[in-house]
């Protein structure tokens, strides 16, 4: 049996333009409400989705009552698979967006430490 002819690599341009292209410009923005993420081998699954605020406005009240309550319904609207890098990428986008946002006061310049699990 014969090994297959090696395909030889090409380098690609580190800055390639890109055109931004929305794929449905008639839909909305999606609501986000909560993230969430998992590994799947070296990749990043990010899920986001929202609460359904009539519902969230009950279950507040019964447990302010002492009253037990079924949990909320985190509906995942969007699951996306991110390699490291691009992982990565978002990182520096959203630090840039908090940056932004800080420089306008619309952001403390303290982050609030994480709740422990």
């Amino acid at each position: 049996m014969t090994e297959p002819p090696e395909i030889p690599k090409t380098k690609l341009p580190v800055n390639m333009p890109v055109q931004r292209v929305v794929a449905n410009p008639q839909v909305a923005p999606s609501q986000v409400h909560q993230f969430g993420w998992a590994r799947v081998g070296s990749d990043i699954l990010i899920e986001a989705g929202y609460l359904d605020l009539p519902e969230v406005r009950h279950v507040a009240q019964q447990l302010n009552d002492g009253k037990p309550s079924d949990p909320l319904q985190l509906f995942v609207t969007h699951r996306l698979s991110l390699t490291p890098l691009i992982a990565l990428q978002l990182l520096k986008t959203v630090q840039t967006i908090v940056d932004e946002l800080r420089a306008e006061n619309l952001l403390p310049t303290e982050t609030p430490k994480a709740e422990s699990k």
